[in-house]
């Protein structure tokens, strides 16, 4: 079974090193490489050496921008947009690098937005976008492969209501980073997913980004890990609504699977289910009360942000009855020290009270 945790994940893999040269420009002097060429297709490829898109210029092919083996591409304020239905707006592979700097936008009729495969790099600076695709089923970022990286700083992502749309997916061994970013749904489809992990050693990091889902057509996650993958949430905001029914916040699962969240608000609600907004609602306070079992475990209800005012009570009642069991469980109830005696003889059932005290006169 996947897990969603609370604490820090150990030896999670982040490319520290490769990002500050990259965002210092170790990499690519964008003041000396040469302007690229653009290819009679409207698009751009390099296999070797560096060069810099002119700015402002559109390219309409596909992959729009293609980074291989050794080549290094860096757009400014370049509009990528494609004709062709399944088109590729940016592509690095074989440990190809692309820069998609400010002002640079993805737009058009893609399928895939920025892909980095086996080993390539893609890194979106801030004020750089993905717009919404004309068509359903699309992935905003792709990262696929061990050694792939998407990292995006003050990235705008907006996906648009057709359904089966995903913002960000790392897979194969593949990562993704992401800092002060911006994922946007329009309303309505269905099937849609936030971020989402998948397959061993695939990583996602996020800190300080939105994720909003208005829904529709049910079944929307926020954030997603499987098949051995992790995630790691800091300070984000995500919100899945919708009337369709099944909206998630947070599924982690598979054997091995993690989404870590420290200071991350979630919020999800639905009014749909399939049998009246009644039920759907149930479902959706059913699903909350999932994770509240699970981080009512690790902290104080009262500060864990995780846990909105509404499901507090629930908080309350799972870490006390851990604490009454007895047994060291008050160390995983979300209290700091262990119960006294007037607090087991209030809060307890009696048959838990002498677990309780037995607690108590334990040493730590």
């Amino acid at each position: 079974m996947g897990r969603v945790a609370g604490s820090s994940l150990r030896y999670f893999r982040f490319h520290v090193t490769a990002l500050a040269l990259l965002a210092s420009g170790a990499f690519i002097d964008t003041a000396a490489a040469q302007s690229c060429t653009v290819a009679p297709d409207s698009s751009v490829t390099l296999t070797s050496g560096a060069c810099a898109i002119d700015p402002a210029t559109t390219l309409t092919g596909t992959p729009a921008v293609h980074a291989s083996t050794t080549g290094a591409i860096t757009t400014n304020n370049v509009n990528i947009n494609p004709f062709d239905g399944g088109s590729v707006g940016g592509l690095a592979d074989t440990d190809g690098m692309i820069i998609f700097s400010s002002d640079s936008s993805i737009n058009g009729n893609w399928s895939i937005g920025a892909s980095a495969q086996s080993g390539g790099q893609i890194v979106f600076q801030s004020g750089s976008a993905v717009n919404p695709a004309f068509g359903g089923g699309g992935t905003a970022l792709l990262a696929d492969g061990t050694g792939s990286l998407i990292n995006a700083t003050g990235l705008t992502v907006n996906l648009n209501g057709a359904g089966n749309n995903v913002a960000g997916r790392a897979t194969n061994g593949a990562t993704i980073d992401l800092l002060n970013s911006s994922i946007s749904y329009a309303a309505g489809g269905g099937g849609n997913t936030g971020l989402w992990a998948t397959g061993s050693g695939s990583q996602i990091s996020s800190t300080g980004t939105t994720i909003s889902m208005p829904g529709g057509g049910g079944n929307d996650v926020g954030v997603r890990a499987d098949a051995s993958s992790a995630v790691t949430l800091t300070n984000n905001t995500i919100t899945v609504d919708g009337s369709g029914g099944g909206e998630k916040g947070l599924l982690a699962s598979g054997s091995g699977s993690v989404i870590t969240a420290s200071g991350t608000r979630v919020a999800v609600s639905s009014s749909g289910g399939g049998a009246g907004g009644q039920r759907g609602t149930r479902r959706s306070h059913q699903h909350d009360d999932q994770y509240i079992r699970c981080f009512g475990a690790r902290f104080a209800c009262h500060r864990n942000q995780l846990i909105d005012q509404r499901h507090r009570r629930r908080c309350h009642y799972v870490g006390r009855d851990r604490a009454c069991r007895g047994g060291g469980s008050w160390r995983h109830a979300g209290h700091d020290r262990k119960p006294d005696r007037q607090w087991c003889g209030i809060k307890c059932p009696q048959r838990q009270r002498r677990r309780c005290n037995a607690d108590r006169n334990d040493p730590d």
